[in-house]
């Protein structure tokens, strides 16, 4: 991407981008282990309002999926994994690459980046395992993350998984799972329930109207939440 592209991206309502909203399961809950394989990766873009394509694969593992992670977050046992491919194997998905090498593609292939506590969580986990395979990492994509605005929002750290928010703004498809309805988390229904958050999100948790007022707005933001835990949790 060339810096005139890189700077047209900046200032232009953010709403108006093509956004690339994507998510992972893992066999586990620490993202900078490098036993916590990546078990099952979901994209979808959308741009000004349509979804414009999505992807999902399940990825075999090599190392143990936790009890914790199957019971609690997304329900995938290894059995359910035994014919998928492994991350550095090629897939009929695929397009003549690796899944690593197709999900790093796609990831590159868009304006900017959305992920509900990504910063933390997935591009952490995406990027030990590009490193892992040769492949350069993905913090310089310009990436957006309503998990800070929703903390920042409440003013609060519990209760600030998606499906919280999720209800809290009406998103219904994943809101249900916060009233212990409907399904554990699937990364293909998660990033359906990201889009239609974020811009509900967008309204009232953070006004901003170009990509660059956004992201400057959001680093503010991480400044207070990390000021936050160093006070306890307080605001």
């Amino acid at each position: 991407m060339t810096n005139e592209e890189k700077l047209r991206i900046l200032y232009t309502n953010w709403r108006d981008l093509e956004i690339g909203f994507f998510d992972i399961e893992t066999c586990d809950k620490t993202p900078e282990d490098p036993l916590n394989d990546i078990i099952q990766f979901s994209m979808a873009t959308f741009k000004d309002g349509y979804k414009k394509w999505d992807f999902d694969i399940k990825i075999r593992n090599r190392n143990p999926i936790s009890e914790q992670a199957t019971k609690k977050a997304h329900g995938i046992t290894e059995d359910m994994l035994v014919d998928c491919p492994y991350i550095d194997e090629g897939s009929e998905q695929t397009e003549g690459v690796s899944v690593v090498e197709h999900i790093h593609n796609l990831l590159n292939s868009v304006e900017v980046l959305c992920a509900y506590n990504g910063a933390r969580f997935d591009i952490v986990a995406l990027n030990r395992v590009f490193a892992d395979h040769g492949l350069s990492d993905i913090s310089s994509i310009p990436f957006i993350d309503p998990f800070i605005w929703y903390v920042m929002y409440k003013k609060k750290f519990s209760k600030s998984k998606q499906e919280d928010a999720a209800r809290d703004f009406s998103v219904n498809i994943l809101g249900n799972i916060a009233h212990g309805e409907g399904k554990l988390h699937d990364s293909s229904i998660d990033i359906i329930a990201l889009h239609d958050l974020t811009f509900k999100m967008g309204v009232k948790a953070i006004s901003a109207y170009t990509l660059k007022d956004l992201m400057q707005k959001q680093d503010r933001y991480v400044d207070k939440i990390n000021k936050a835990r160093q006070n306890n949790y307080r605001f």
